[in-house]
């Protein structure tokens, strides 16, 4: 791919692009590491707390602690879920063969509730294959070529701008009823 075409991608498409959002994904699945390493810790030190003490003040304070943990990596877990199903729907897309253009407005098409993710295995490939599939179906004119300008040496229509050409010392030796032939045919004389 050509810078030029590059650059012309970066401004249609106006979301985050593939590499941003895989790197964003790899950020949140160390926050979410690290907050499952904080939330582990925190259930062995409030199980240790209630073995220890029995003062009924202390276990609402791991309560509480626990909650607010748990609450935290609920958010966190749904911010990696979300990142994950937009990066692979967005490399899905691309091969399907959306236009590059239109691939933030394939993935806001998608149906959310036919991908599959768990976070040990992340997104199931044949849940958004399905969506995908389902968006094609129903949006196909996003998956359409785009048809190129056409110049008159290459036009649309398979035609060369040669075959109706002919150069001044041919067209000289032609007879008048010849040329006349030739000039109503579109000839041009160069």
């Amino acid at each position: 791919m050509s810078a030029n075409t590059e650059n012309a991608n970066q401004e249609t498409n106006t979301g985050p692009s593939l590499d941003d959002l895989q790197s964003q994904l790899a950020t949140l699945q160390v926050q979410l590491a690290e907050s499952n390493s904080k939330l582990t810790t925190t259930i062995k030190e409030r199980d240790a707390a209630k073995k220890r003490m029995t003062d009924a003040g202390a276990d609402k304070d791991y309560k509480a602690l626990y909650e607010e943990l748990n609450t935290d990596h609920t958010g966190l877990l749904g911010t990696v879920k979300s990142t994950a199903v937009t990066a692979a729907a967005q490399a899905q897309l691309l091969k399907a063969g959306v236009l590059p253009e239109a691939v933030d407005a394939a993935v806001r098409l998608l149906d959310g509730n036919l991908i599959e993710w768990d976070k040990e295995s992340g997104v199931d490939a044949t849940s958004l294959t399905a969506a995908v599939q389902k968006v094609k179906s129903a949006h196909g004119f996003l998956f359409e070529k785009k048809v190129n300008k056409t110049t008159p040496k290459d036009p649309a229509d398979g035609t060369q701008a040669g075959e109706k050409e002919i150069n001044r010392a041919d067209f000289d030796k032609l007879g008048a009823v010849e040329r006349i032939a030739k000039m109503r045919a579109g000839f041009k004389v160069i």
